[in-house]
């Protein structure tokens, strides 16, 4: 009898499986698959797989399910093979399931391209961290002078209306009893001042300031308030020999009003700015409540950068100066 040709070309594949299988490789046994691994690491397959080291007679017992052709390369690839019957996959409910993109496909290719990295999230959908809003308050800046210690936050000690040269550390600048006090050097020639001035400038557009003046020096003793950009630009109240003066300086020109000094009725002490007409006031006070207007000018001194000084000081000899004392400095929005 011939030999039927389709036993002979099973013997040729057997025969080529067999010599695969001496070179003692791992056969991958998995859902429909079968790998052969060589030595060289393959990428790792997707479907469930278990790894086993079949012999020769093993090979032959799994070739009646499955054609294994040999490959031809030294590292092998893996080979499809067909199910011996579709209808055993009870679980898939139609054909398309093998091939459905929202999971993997049923047919798995040992070697897998590695996943694309995710793109950065759009301008539109990254999350911002939103920004801290400061509460608005009508007090940006004030002190009562309870501290006995220097606040160094919020002032500096000096006298910038008189000028770097006439600063004299030796006019006793202290908080005492509650309140600002600054007390001139007697029978001194020149300008010896000293006092407090904030330790950054102020924006004072549609801002009042003001100050409650205790007590000024007496005789040619100045007691001074003043908003400055520098010794030849400022504005300031000044007291001087019970005289109270409405001064400004501009570049170096001075101007100044005055009125007879009353501790009762000009106790409290007021700049005012108003944008609408940048116009700056003079105003004093009896009870830091009810102001009345003393002097009014067109602001030529930029407002949005001004230091805030409390000082006082001798251009000449004074027997016996006496103390300024200032409590309740206050910086506030306009109403």
């Amino acid at each position: 009898m011939e030999f039927p040709k389709w036993k002979k070309s099973l013997n040729i594949i057997l025969s080529s499986v067999e010599r695969v299988a001496r070179v003692s490789k791992k056969v991958i046994l998995g859902a429909g698959v079968i790998t052969l691994a060589s030595n060289q690491p393959v990428a790792q397959t997707q479907v469930p797989a278990h790894e086993l080291i079949l012999s020769d007679h093993e090979i032959k017992k799994y070739s009646a399910k499955f054609l294994l052709k040999a490959a031809t390369r030294p590292s092998f690839a893996t080979r499809w093979v067909q199910h011996r019957s579709h209808s055993s996959h009870s679980s898939h409910s139609s054909h398309s399931s093998h091939y459905s993109s929202s999971s993997p496909s049923h047919y798995s290719s040992s070697r897998s391209s590695s996943p694309s990295p995710s793109p950065p999230p759009s301008s539109s959908t990254r999350k911002t961290t939103p920004k801290r809003t400061t509460p608005s308050t009508s007090s940006v800046s004030s002190d009562d002078f309870n501290n006995s210690a220097h606040s160094l936050i919020k002032w500096s000690l000096g006298s910038p209306s008189s000028g770097a040269a006439a600063r004299d550390t030796l006019v006793s600048v202290t908080k005492r009893n509650g309140r600002l006090e600054i007390t001139p050097r007697s029978q001194t020639t020149g300008k010896h001042f000293n006092g407090y001035v904030s330790a950054s400038t102020l924006d004072l557009t549609d801002k009042k300031t003001s100050v409650e003046v205790v007590q000024v020096a007496t005789s040619t003793a100045n007691t001074i308030f003043s908003l400055v950009s520098d010794k030849d630009n400022w504005y300031r109240f000044v007291v001087e020999n019970s005289t109270l003066y409405f001064q400004s300086n501009i570049t170096g020109t001075k101007a100044s009003a005055s009125t007879s000094y009353s501790p009762l009725q000009h106790r409290f002490w007021r700049f005012r700015h108003d944008s609408a007409s940048n116009i700056m006031y003079w105003e004093t006070g009896s009870d830091g409540t009810t102001w009345s207007v003393r002097h009014a000018t067109t602001a030529k001194i930029p407002v949005t950068g001004l230091y805030v000084e409390l000082s006082a000081g001798t251009y000449q000899p004074v027997t016996n100066p006496g103390i300024a004392a200032f409590d309740n400095f206050r910086v506030v929005i306009l109403d």
